[in-house]
């Protein structure tokens, strides 16, 4: 199993379409953060999450491909391919954003995946990262508390724009992706063994 890992797409879709024609991956886990909802990777089944810049109308064309996937709230999405599944959910939205902020119906959908029901978990904006000054700590403090009883075996996230490997209290890898214009991740083989791409497309 190959999985490309992407974020903050915005409306570099060349760049997209490059990479993907590069890595020929089975599947597209993104962080979110896009200009547009749009088939960048063709017929490769393509899963995102929202972040704080997303288009408030998607516009579905006849006669092209599938558009992506959203993954709602609390909701587990089983990916196979011959006798490797992956389980992955999300958790839309970053700390300080009233339209695409992570809200109480996301933070209800993380207490309903049970304990280790999980292998990897999109969040756009990583909770590790906030400032001790933040009016929004308790909020991500919640959602920490939430990946550390889960134990999934990645967290992924974007937003910043910089690269960072970061670990919760209980050890949990969460790794920050670059925008895509500067970098994205593969997933690959049977253990899954994380790898960084970086690529300039600006």
């Amino acid at each position: 199993m190959k999985i490309l890992l992407v974020s903050d797409i915005h409306s570099d879709y060349s760049a997209a379409e490059s990479i993907y024609h590069e890595e020929k991956p089975d599947f597209v886990l993104d962080c979110g953060d896009h200009a547009e909802i749009k088939n960048l990777f063709e017929s490769v089944p393509h899963f995102y999450i929202h972040g704080n810049h997303e288009p408030s109308q998607i516009v579905f064309r006849a006669n092209e491909m599938p558009l992506p996937n959203k993954i709602q709230p609390g909701q587990i999405l089983t990916l196979e391919k011959d006798e490797k599944k992956l389980r992955i959910a999300g958790l839309d939205g970053n700390y300080s954003n009233n339209r695409y902020g992570v809200s109480k119906k996301g933070i209800a959908g993380l207490e309903s995946i049970p304990e280790g029901g999980l292998d990897i978990l999109l969040t756009h904006e990583s909770p590790l990262l906030l400032p001790q000054n933040s009016g929004y700590l308790k909020l991500a403090r919640k959602v920490i508390h939430e990946i550390d009883r889960i134990k999934p075996r990645f967290v992924f996230s974007g937003h910043l724009n910089d690269y960072k490997e970061l670990q919760t209290p209980r050890g949990v890898k969460n790794i920050v992706l670059e925008d895509l214009a500067k970098g994205y991740g593969l997933l690959n083989g049977d253990n899954l063994e994380f790898e960084r791409k970086i690529c300039r497309f600006r």
